[in-house]
Order: C-alpha cells, then sequence, then structure tokens
C-alpha cells in the first residue's frame, strides 16, 4: 500500500466550460494579437497605400471583440477571479496566457495542454520557442538592409513596401506572442521584465508610435501623396515621428539579435544556469534558518512544558 508521503500531489482540473474555450479563446485571442499588429503597421504608412488593409483589420478586430466580452460576461458571475476575467475581456491578447478561471493554478498551451506553471515547464517553452524566435530575429538582417538601401524604391513600387511592412508585422507579432506566453508561466514577473527590457521596447514603440500619430492627426483617414507634404505641417510632423519611431524600432532589433545570439552561446547559458543555482542556494539557505528557528522555539516550548509539569503534578 502506498504511503499519503509519497503518493503524487493532484490538482483539481479546470471547469468543464474552460476545458471547452482554451483552445478556441487561445486562436482567437492570437488571431486578435495578429490583427492589431496589422493595423498598427499598416495605418502608419505615409502615402496611405494600405489603408484597405487596416480598415479590414480594424473590422476584423470589432467582429472578434464580442467573443471575449461574452466570455467575459459568462464567467462574472460564476468566478471569484474577477480582475483577470477583466482584464482578458478588456485586453483580448492578455487571453493568450490566462490561466483557468476556476482554480487560477493552471494554463493551457498549444500541444501541451492544461499545465501547471513551473519551472520545468518553463524551460521546455523556452527551449521549444528559442530556435524560432533566433531565426525570427535574424530576419531582422535583411529587413534592416532593404530598409536602408531600398528606401527610394519603396516610395514607388507600394509592393516592395508591402513585404517589407508584412516582415516588421511578423516580427513584431513573434516577439509580442512569446512575452505573453512565457511571462504568463513564469513566477517571478517583474524580474523577467527587467530582464527582457528589451523585448517590452520592441513590443511597445510601434503602439506608442501609432497613439502618438493618433493624437497628432487622424491617422485612419490619412490619404495624402508625397507633393502636397509640404502644405500639411501636422501631416509632415506624424510622417516625421513615424520615420524616426521606426529608425529606432529596428535598432532595438539589431541589438535583440545581438543578445539572442549572445543568449544562446554555450558559454552564456552555462553563466545563465550557474546565476540560477546561487539563487536556489540562498533560497536554500533561507528556509534551512527559517526550520532552525521554528526547530528551535519548539524545543524551547517543549523544555519549558517538561519544566512546568512537575508543578502542575504537585
Amino acid at each position: 500500500m502506498t504511503s499519503p508521503t509519497s503518493q503524487p500531489e493532484t490538482h483539481a482540473a479546470p471547469a468543464r466550460l474552460d476545458q471547452l474555450l482554451a483552445g478556441p479563446m487561445f486562436a482567437a485571442s492570437c488571431l486578435f494579437l495578429l490583427l492589431c499588429g496589422t493595423y498598427v503597421h499598416m495605418v502608419q504608412d505615409p502615402q496611405g497605400r494600405f489603408a484597405g488593409i487596416a480598415a479590414l483589420c480594424s473590422w476584423g478586430m470589432l467582429a472578434l471583440y464580442p467573443l471575449f466580452v461574452a466570455e467575459a460576461a459568462t464567467l462574472w458571475w460564476t468566478n471569484r477571479r474577477r480582475w483577470n476575467i477583466l482584464l482578458c475581456g478588456l485586453l483580448p491578447p492578455l487571453r493568450i496566457g490566462c490561466r483557468d478561471h476556476s482554480t487560477g493554478r493552471q494554463s493551457w498551451l498549444p500541444c501541451v495542454g492544461w499545465v501547471i506553471p513551473d519551472e520545468s515547464l518553463q524551460e521546455r517553452v523556452h527551449r521549444s520557442l528559442s530556435l524560432p524566435m533566433l531565426a525570427v530575429a535574424l530576419l531582422v538582417l535583411p529587413l534592416l538592409i532593404a530598409s536602408l538601401l531600398l528606401s527610394e524604391q519603396m516610395q514607388s513600387h507600394p509592393l516592395l513596401a508591402l513585404v517589407l511592412q508584412v516582415a516588421e508585422i511578423i516580427v513584431w507579432f513573434a516577439f509580442t506572442l512569446e512575452f505573453i506566453v512565457m511571462i504568463s508561466i513564469v513566477d517571478k514577473k517583474v524580474a523577467y521584465a527587467k530582464e527582457h527590457w528589451l523585448d517590452i521596447a520592441i513590443i511597445c514603440l510601434p503602439l506608442i508610435a501609432f497613439l502618438r500619430a493618433a493624437r497628432l492627426g487622424r491617422i485612419t483617414r490619412l490619404k495624402v501623396v508625397s507633393s502636397t507634404l509640404s502644405k500639411l505641417p501636422r501631416t509632415a510632423r506624424i510622417f516625421r515621428l513615424r520615420g524616426a519611431a521606426m529608425r529606432l524600432w529596428r535598432a532595438l532589433l539589431l541589438m535583440e539579435v545581438i543578445d539572442r545570439v549572445l543568449r544562446s552561446d554555450p558559454e552564456q547559458r552555462l553563466e545563465r544556469l550557474r546565476s540560477q543555482l546561487r539563487e536556489k542556494e540562498q533560497e536554500l539557505d533561507r528556509l534551512r534558518a527559517k526550520v532552525e528557528e521554528l526547530e528551535a522555539d519548539v524545543l524551547a516550548e517543549s523544555s519549558a512544558l517538561a519544566a512546568a509539569a512537575p508543578n502542575v503534578s504537585e
């Protein structure tokens, strides 16, 4: 007969509704994120050549949004994790890394299913994403070369500009998806965000540029040709802002490529493992100190009870 101490730890299964919605809502969240990234990049084209694609993306997001609102409304009255439900309803991309609404302890990932986020899962996901993300990061190099050498050709060839925009969208989507998945399964989220500040900058810079441009003018209705830019100072300012933001974004991407190549080096990986080992040893030392302190308290309490026992018998 197996003793209680040797039995494996069991966890309550997610609610049936969570199990039914996990895969479809994960796919819907990824699609929403892709549409959002496509819209943000396409709508900022200086000549307004991709306004039609941006409009389709906006309608796609509007069509998907009721799914997340309906899910949030359904779960609101039956779950206590209402803050999590509200965030996923308001910001659909956060649904990608959302844990189950019944226990809040398990996450659903494609090809993995429902799992308890722990260090082994983090390492497994990191290994699975390292090579694809390194390939995406290396895609930045031809992207930078094309943006530097073919800038004039892109003004007169919409197809070439479209290819460049699609490449930028793929890079942005991949980095954003990886960051959301990883930060949803790590325990030390603040530490992970600090360590991957470059990823956060790559994700947020296009959004900041879009919001800044939207404040300066209605970029969704902006359809002007380059010959009229001199007559529209606000429009010219929007385009200069967008150009500066994209140059900074590509510079950050280049830094990210260098960082990922260095992180793939065995010596760098060994150093990270040694750092993790030092952290675990420090945590183990703290646990030993707490155990010794509790043992001393228990021993002192036992001694006091033993000393008081003769007095009670008398």
